[in-house]
């Protein structure tokens, strides 16, 4: 009988000390996920700042023909390596961003520093 006994406290201490440490693990993801913050982007284009006009080629070398695919927007972006006000900086990372509205996908496509590509 006192064995009996004895196992079951010991059941109950052990399933006590789960279910304590299972809530704290719970508490704890909640907090970490409530410190996420949400930002809802508009989806107008001038206020984002995304101009729609065809670019006309600065140069003699094109036949002013640009490739344009329907649903897909090629988005350059370019970092600014400057140290001081005065500096004019440097491009410490060029990256272009495809937005994929036809396969609902977007793509992350960095350059290096040291590549020549015609932009």
């Amino acid at each position: 009988m006192k064995k009996n006994k004895s196992i079951k406290k010991i059941i109950f201490i052990t399933l006590s000390v789960l279910l304590l440490c299972l809530g704290a693990v719970y508490v704890y993801s909640y907090s970490l996920l409530d410190k996420i913050k949400t930002v809802d982007f508009t989806n107008d284009k001038k206020e984002l700042g995304i101009n729609t006009e065809k670019i006309k080629p600065k140069n003699n070398d094109s036949d002013g023909n640009i490739d344009h695919t329907e649903g897909i927007t090629n988005i350059a972006i370019f970092g600014i390596d400057s140290r001081s006000t005065e500096d004019k900086g440097r491009s410490d990372a060029i990256m272009i961003l495809t937005v994929d509205t036809k396969h609902n996908k977007l793509k992350l496509t960095s350059l290096m520093r040291d590549s020549y590509v015609n932009i």
